[in-house]
């Protein structure tokens, strides 16, 4: 026979254990005890936790489950602190950093046994992975998000990473390569287009997006320069050495083979490095 106690109330099952039950948004949740005492004392608990905002019991639900639920339903609407939606890439990234590297090593615990050390240890790991400070920086911040989530959502009081520092990011040297090594790269290229294009990410330092962005209308009549419209839509203008502008011939009439191939090709593009039917080259 239940036992009422303020906003709950106690039971006890055939097999002996007690149960601690009451009502939180509008549904009815439990906790298992050894004796009657036990199970009050938990239900006093339950009622400072909500009266504190608190989720009355931590969930049981394990991170491996909430973490396909977070990558499914929440991450995909997750916004900064300005309110604004965060990026595609960002989104991606959280999603992927936390289920390469944060479901193996604590996929398996329950939400609310999860501790600051078995967080720890999933940067210890990244860490002997080799991967860099600035990588674990970004699983740092996923995690916090989700925990953070997981107590918006009631299912945890107290998230279990707030001792836990992120990562610091370990400035690595620069390795740049010689003139030689450039040569030699552009020459094993596999094709002309390839070609094309490592000789004009290497010898103008244009983003990759700058120059499958540019057209053969931005060269002028010589071929000595190539205006392009770069970050903030701010146009300039970069000059095309010789060993480029070579490449540029070459690849040219190979282009205009190409495009004899296909039953149509985007005229309109004029794109410098096309696909095969004439569009953008991704």
């Amino acid at each position: 026979m239940a036992r009422s106690y303020g906003e709950g109330s106690i039971y006890q099952r055939k097999d002996g254990r007690f149960v601690a039950s009451w009502v939180e948004n509008e549904r009815r949740r439990s906790a298992y005890a050894k004796s009657e005492k036990e199970a009050k004392a938990k239900l006093v608990e339950v009622a400072a936790r909500i009266k504190a905002g608190q989720t009355g019991a931590d969930s049981t639900v394990r991170f491996r489950d909430y973490a396909t639920k977070w990558t499914a339903e929440v991450l995909p609407s997750a916004r900064d602190r300005r309110g604004r939606l965060l990026s595609a890439g960002t989104r991606r990234l959280y999603g992927d950093v936390i289920e390469l590297h944060a479901v193996d090593v604590l996929g398996k615990l329950q939400l609310k046994a999860i501790t600051e050390a078995d967080v720890e240890r999933v940067f210890s790991k990244m860490e002997a992975k080799g991967l860099s400070g600035s990588y674990q920086k970004t699983a740092h911040k996923a995690l916090a998000r989700m925990f953070r989530d997981a107590k918006k959502a009631r299912l945890l009081a107290v998230i279990p990473m707030q001792g836990v520092a992120a990562p610091a990011e370990q400035p690595k040297p620069k390795v740049v390569p010689t003139s030689d090594q450039v040569r030699e790269l552009i020459a094993a290229a596999p094709n002309q287009q390839m070609r094309t294009f490592i000789a004009g990410l290497a010898l103008t330092g244009l983003r990759i997006s700058e120059l499958l962005g540019a057209k053969w209308s931005d060269l002028d009549d010589e071929m000595l320069s190539l205006r392009v419209m770069g970050k903030g839509q701010r146009p300039r203008t970069i000059p095309v050495a010789p060993a480029l502008k070579a490449e540029l011939v070459k690849w040219r009439r190979v282009q205009a083979q190409e495009r004899l191939r296909p039953a149509w090709w985007d005229e309109e593009g004029n794109w410098l490095l096309s696909s095969a039917c004439g569009t953008r080259w991704e």
